[in-house]
């Protein structure tokens, strides 16, 4: 059972965990009702399917399960889930999943585009600022975005030392300080 307070009356120690003891439940009874391979990160879910049966060069596919299976368990337990149209997709080989796309098929992972161009976009424009200083909350912002794309482009990595050190220099949130030149890829 889930009490939920308004406006934190217990303060914020009490909400802690709030989305993920929903979210643990909907997997444990997914799980009890056959669905498997359920992957999730707090209140997002990505669903894995597994052929049922060996495949041959002739045969289709057979799935234990389907979107609809799964959406009409979660519907009797008054379970809320955006409209797949808004927020995911349906079973696929080739989807997005915490901010990358996957491809099952061709055993890859990327930058979807849209991200890839907002990433340039705030690299070019924390280099733009030259000479002038930078925020504290600019350069947190870059790094941490830089810092999720090397989960999958692993040579961006040795780029990220110099940034990361410059980060540390900032006293409080609200610094500025100048920068000189860190070498970035832009890709």
């Amino acid at each position: 059972m889930i009490w939920i307070e308004h406006c934190a009356v217990f303060g914020l120690a009490s909400s802690n965990g709030i989305q993920c003891l929903p979210a643990d439940a909907t997997v444990a009874i997914l799980k009890s009702n056959g669905i498997k391979n359920i992957l999730k990160w707090v209140d997002n879910f990505d669903f894995i399917r597994v052929p049922a049966k060996p495949l041959s060069q002739s045969t289709v596919p057979v799935f234990d399960y389907d979107l609809d299976i799964i959406l009409g368990i979660t519907r009797l337990l008054g379970i809320p889930w955006h409209h797949v149209k808004d927020k995911g997709q349906d079973f696929a080989t080739i989807f997005e999943y915490s901010g990358f796309c996957w491809d099952l098929g061709s055993h890859t992972v990327s930058l979807p585009e849209k991200k890839h161009k907002r990433a340039v976009m705030k690299l070019m424009a924390f280099i733009a600022t030259a000479p002038a200083p930078v925020l504290h909350t600019a350069c947190a912002s870059l790094h941490g975005t830089l810092q999720h794309i090397t989960f999958i482009y692993r040579d961006g990595r040795s780029y990220l030392p110099r940034l990361s050190a410059f980060l540390s220099k900032f006293p409080d949130g609200f610094a500025y300080h100048h920068w000189r030149r860190i070498r970035f890829a832009v890709c």
